[in-house]
Parts: C-alpha cells; sequence; structure tokens
C-alpha cells in the first residue's frame, strides 16, 4: 500500500485523466485525496499488523500481506469509477 506514495504526485495528472474519460466533473484536487487516505491507511494497517503477529506466524502474516497487496492492486486495475478506486 505505501508503494504508492512516493510515485502518487508523478502519476496523480494522467490517473485524473483517465477517471475523467468516466466522470468529467472529478478534478485534480479530488484525486490528490488518494495520498492522504493512502498514508492513513498504513498507519492502520501497521496497527493492525502489529497485533496480528501475536496469532499469527510470521510467514502466514507475510503471505496475508502480500496476497492483499497484490489483490488490491489487480482490482484497481479494473476501475471505472474513482471513488470505488480510493476505497
Amino acid at each position: 500500500m505505501l508503494g504508492i506514495v512516493p510515485t502518487w504526485g508523478n502519476i496523480v495528472v494522467y490517473i485524473t485523466s483517465y477517471f475523467r474519460m468516466f466522470d468529467p466533473d472529478l478534478t485534480l484536487s479530488q484525486t490528490f485525496l488518494v495520498f492522504p487516505m493512502t498514508l492513513s491507511m498504513g498507519a492502520l494497517a501497521m496497527q493492525i499488523g502489529s497485533v496480528l503477529l501475536d496469532y499469527l506466524h510470521p510467514r502466514v502474516h507475510l503471505i496475508l500481506g502480500g496476497s492483499i497487496f497484490v489483490l488490491s492492486i489487480l482490482i484497481s486495475s479494473f476501475m471505472y469509477d474513482f471513488y470505488l478506486f480510493l476505497l
């Protein structure tokens, strides 16, 4: 999830133009919401992950986190609605 943080400032213009094909009212300031949401969700996921380490083997923890990461990128590549993409 945090892998997108350093590159978001570079690709936000292109992401906005892609989603504007489906929603012409979308603005660049709305798509900048992804950056703080990514940081917030990353901080929340780290807290949840530290609790899960008490219950899961580290290998299972890594497989679960990696699977969620890869699956979220795969699902986001099929999004046509910006707010679903943000979710």
